[in-house]
């Protein structure tokens, strides 16, 4: 198995006039989709929860901060509307950064208070580093609908910054204008928010590494770029693979 980014892409890797740099482009054919993001911590009425607790302690959150859960029996629940009646994909951001129980906080996904399965949330190296789940299909009804997270695991969750519906555009990444590898789901930043990546021009200021093995070596691999402010920030799909 290949990975994406290798040690010559560091940005002076090469002995040129033109530094390394790397860009994202939204695949034209997926620009018009659009996603919603509903927040842990809205304060309207439309989350219930039970007895964990809100915090902003860690950065790198959307919003205002996030829920860390608590043991067993607890969860956290939207109620959202203004749906037509369909499947949709779902996904969650959150943060885990404990290696406990092999790196697994898995959580119980309910639509409408009917289970749909067990949804991974593994290891992100830092309760700073936030990522996406995969995208789960749901059902929805026309009008109201209730999509919770239970933890039933005897090992507690992870911090749940924000849930998102819809499958945001692919993402075209290329090293020089050289097509690198496409980000299926978008991408985004591990350790931040409200950067938009489209268009953009990064290097990358030391070398990526790709995914090692275990919680204790970069479970997803890790890229790290500077961006146009000239801050240093990792992307959240690590260094994915390319078969």
């Amino acid at each position: 198995r290949k990975y994406a980014f290798i040690k010559q892409d560091r940005h002076d890797t090469i002995t040129s006039n033109e530094d390394i740099h790397t860009t994202f482009e939204v695949v034209p054919e997926e620009a018009d989709l659009v996603t919603a993001i509903y927040e842990a911590e809205d304060s309207s009425g439309s989350v219930t929860f039970d007895r964990g607790s809100f915090s902003s302690s860690n950065p790198g959150f959307s919003g205002l901060g996030y829920y860390d859960m608590s043991g067993d029996g607890d969860f956290i629940q939207w109620s959202i509307s203004s749906y037509l009646a369909g499947s949709y994909p779902v996904s969650f951001r959150y943060a885990h950064g404990s290696t406990g129980n092999n790196g697994q906080r898995p959580l119980d996904l309910y639509v409408n208070d009917v289970f749909v399965k067990t949804m991974d949330f593994t290891f992100t190296d830092s309760w700073r580093y936030y990522k996406y789940t995969e995208l789960v299909d749901v059902n929805l009804v026309e009008g109201t609908n209730t999509i919770k997270l239970l933890v039933s695991n005897g090992y507690g969750g992870p911090n749940i910054d924000h849930m998102r519906i819809g499958k945001p555009p692919a993402v075209v990444i290329k090293t020089n204008g050289w097509p690198r590898t496409i980000a299926k789901n978008g991408v985004g930043l591990l350790d931040g928010w409200g950067v938009d990546l489209n268009g953009m021009a990064v290097t990358m200021p030391s070398y990526p590494d790709p995914p090692q093995g275990d919680l204790f070596r970069y479970i997803f691999g890790r890229t790290k770029v500077e961006l146009d402010n000239g801050s240093e920030k990792y992307l959240d799909i690590g260094n994915p693979p390319i078969d």
